[in-house]
């Protein structure tokens, strides 16, 4: 199951599928119909894609990232 939660932590969406797949394949499933300001993830999804849409993407950079961006650590905590 993956899960995408409003700031309290209620689910807002809770797509299902095989647990073998990753939350980077139901990114946009999770997210379909939302207008959210924040997303904070871990370092599956690519924060790019989020802040071209205007997001702020609180999510680390992989380690193999050449140009890594920053993110807001004390959110992410």
């Amino acid at each position: 199951m993956h899960a995408a939660t409003e700031a309290q932590g209620n689910s807002v969406s809770l797509p299902f599928g095989p647990g073998q797949r990753h939350n980077v394949t139901r990114r946009h499933e999770m997210l379909d119909g939302l207008t959210p300001r924040v997303v904070i993830s871990d370092k599956g999804p690519d924060a790019d894609a989020l802040c071209d849409k205007g997001v702020e993407a609180v999510i680390p950079p992989r380690s193999n990232r050449k140009s890594p961006h920053t993110y807001d650590e004390a959110l992410y905590r």
